[in-house]
């Protein structure tokens, strides 16, 4: 028997080239989704920015300080919380004495940072905004609340709320605010990348699998992920309402606190559900550009 080399080559040439093809697809795929997803969760909660600015701008210029060291006394938090004003001309002073090194990354490290999702710019951001009186941290390392109290104090009394939720002596509260920022970040992610670098389950029995269990539900999990989160920071805000009540705050004031915590609730609700949806758009997003490989024998 006499071999067709020829056609041998042939066909080994166009087995390479559709390998290469399904290949580049497969990246294509992997690629557009996780690159997709974050502006995905961003969009889905763009038609909130005007109530936010709204109410942040309705509630600004309302300084609380009268009211601190009363809520320190009353919560037993003397010596163990400093309150840290956060201002353009502290700012220097403020990354110094937490120990903050807020630098944009560069290089090879920025592509990792970006590819990994890691909270750097984020960090720098929430500080900015802190700044500049659109937002308020409290920072555990340090046991710190930041605020600009010239410009936004009203969410004082949730970032102290912060560290009693730490300290509490109930175990589930406490163990909520010791798991709700790794587990916000590293299991959407997680769940994210599983989703985008597995092919959806063939059949019912794949569907059962520990790995079909989690590409189908993709979404739903990375927004349980979140919960933890979300549920420490409506303590936090309902904590807080009750921090400034007793304090002394009334009228005006204490209804500008209340709308800044209703704010906060529904941002993290409104999170947990866009970073869920998110997911489960990448995914799908992933599976449909990979569809165009080819199968043949």
């Amino acid at each position: 028997m006499i071999l067709d080399t020829n056609a041998c080559t042939a066909e080994n040439r166009a087995a390479r080239r559709e390998k290469a093809r399904n290949q580049a697809i497969g990246g294509v795929g992997v690629v557009a989704a996780w690159e997709a997803e974050p502006y995905i969760k961003k969009a889905l909660r763009y038609p909130l920015r005007p109530y936010f600015k709204k109410t942040i701008n309705s509630v600004t210029g309302t300084d609380y300080r009268q009211y601190l060291d009363k809520a320190i006394e009353q919560n037993n938090l003397k010596d163990k919380l400093k309150i840290t004003n956060l201002t353009p001309q502290t700012a220097d002073e403020v990354k110094r004495t937490l120990g903050l090194k807020l630098t944009k990354p560069k290089g090879l490290f920025k592509v990792l940072a970006h590819v990994f999702r890691l909270p750097i710019n984020g960090n720098i951001a929430t500080f900015n905004a802190t700044m500049n009186g659109k937002n308020a941290f409290f920072y555990p390392k340090g046991n710190t609340v930041v605020c600009n109290f010239e410009k936004f104090g009203a969410p004082v009394f949730h970032e102290i709320a912060h560290k009693l939720n730490e300290s509490s002596k109930n175990p589930i509260v406490k163990t909520l605010a010791d798991i709700r920022s790794p587990l916000a970040f590293l299991g959407p992610l997680a769940i994210s990348a599983f989703a985008v670098l597995n092919n959806p389950p063939k059949n019912e029995k794949e569907k059962k699998t520990p790995e079909g269990f989690i590409k189908n539900n993709c979404g739903l999990l990375a927004t349980a992920a979140m919960l933890p989160l979300t549920i420490e920071e409506t303590i936090a805000n309902v904590k807080g309402t009750k921090i400034a009540e007793k304090a002394g705050v009334t009228g005006d004031m204490l209804k500008k606190v209340k709308n800044v915590h209703k704010m906060s609730i529904i941002s993290y609700c409104t999170a947990a559900i866009a970073t869920g949806v998110a997911v489960h758009c990448a995914s799908k997003i992933r599976d449909a550009i990979c569809s165009k490989k080819t199968n043949s024998k």
